[in-house]
């Protein structure tokens, strides 16, 4: 999560660039993430970083990434 006035300014797309990157440096393969349901900017947000929804339940939806 980050704070609202951090929002918006490409810090949580570094976020996730930065850590894909030393996964990808430790021999990851993927990441995988679970968002609330009802958290549509949040799944807007993996979304546009590349993660797919794999799997929807009622109280949220598992979101991966091939590294």
């Amino acid at each position: 999560d980050l704070l609202p006035e951090c929002q918006g300014k490409g810090t949580g797309r570094q976020l996730i660039e930065t850590l894909a990157a030393h996964l990808r440096a430790q021999g990851v393969k993927g990441l995988m993430l679970d968002v609330a349901a009802d958290n549509s900017g949040a799944r807007a947000f993996y979304e546009k970083c590349g993660f797919e929804a794999l799997k929807s339940t009622d109280k949220g939806i598992l979101m991966g990434v091939t590294l």
